[in-house]
């Protein structure tokens, strides 16, 4: 057994670690839906329906693309590689994902969203893109504790999130 499976195994048993982490993953994807949702509304109440067009195309074109690749790559998820878990840490039936032919751990579109939204929030509020950025580290941290994506998963999740939200600022600013 790796030093990852064992320390993976861990988190595991400690079942109010393991819950805790799982609700603060919860909690800050829907901060960040809130916090993108704030920032439409922002928009639209201001008539700046152009702003509104960018922060969609710069959140959804990539998000569809990681998507695709998530499909074709197949990724399986920690859960699925180490034989400890007893049960999935998400929703879909772990018996279904295990004798599925492939998952969709790569690349984390948790990761992607996160990074995305508190890149487009940076832009319009540093102050708040900010925490929404430390916070989206702090998620990507605990998604890997939970055993729900590998480090690298997270990792790319993570870059394609912010090179999309600066892509999507950039080329409308010019």
């Amino acid at each position: 057994m790796s030093a990852r499976e064992k320390f993976l195994r861990k988190i595991y048993e400690r079942k109010l670690l393991y819950r805790s982490l799982g609700v603060f993953s919860h909690f800050v994807s829907l901060l960040c839906v809130l916090a993108y949702g704030t920032l439409l509304l922002m928009n639209l109440k201001d008539g700046r329906y152009l702003e509104i067009l960018r922060l969609l195309i710069a959140a959804g074109i990539p998000f569809f693309a990681v998507g695709a690749a998530r499909s074709i790559i197949k990724a399986p998820r920690p859960y699925e590689v180490f034989d400890f878990y007893k049960s999935s840490p998400r929703k879909k039936a772990f018996s279904d994902i295990r004798a599925s032919e492939g998952s969709d751990s790569f690349p984390s579109r948790h990761a992607y969203s996160a990074f995305v939204i508190a890149t487009l929030v940076f832009f319009a509020c540093p102050p708040a893109g900010g925490v929404l950025w430390g916070l989206a580290a702090l998620m990507c941290a605990a998604r890997v504790l939970l055993g729900i994506h590998f480090i690298k998963d997270v990792l790319c999740g993570a870059a394609i999130g912010v090179c999309a939200g600066v892509l999507g600022e950039l080329l409308f600013r010019f």
